[in-house]
């Protein structure tokens, strides 16, 4: 059983005082939530690259190793592979 909603888990129209009988969209369970994500003002290129340029200066391993990122090509190559044939192909 469900609890009862409070201040926080209660849906945006009816904590923004909408009814609900006036909302023209509804959602799975009828209520239409704000979904627009907050994010903060950096340009997290310029942070993934300024990092990246910051470890070969300083010859640290990167968040993501080069390893991840051949693991996920092979993961994508994999996956076209797998449409193209209509059948599993193994890594």
């Amino acid at each position: 059983m469900r609890e009862p909603p409070n201040e926080i888990t209660r849906p945006t129209h009816e904590r923004k005082g909408i009814r609900k009988r006036d909302l023209n969209n509804y959602f799975a369970e009828g209520y239409l939530e704000d979904t627009t994500p907050e994010v903060a003002g950096n340009n997290y290129f310029v942070e993934e690259i300024r990092h990246f340029v910051t470890c070969l200066n300083e010859g640290k391993t990167p968040i993501s190793p080069i390893d991840d990122a051949v693991t996920v090509q092979k993961m994508l190559d994999a996956i076209y592979r797998s449409a193209e044939a209509h059948a599993e192909v193994k890594i």
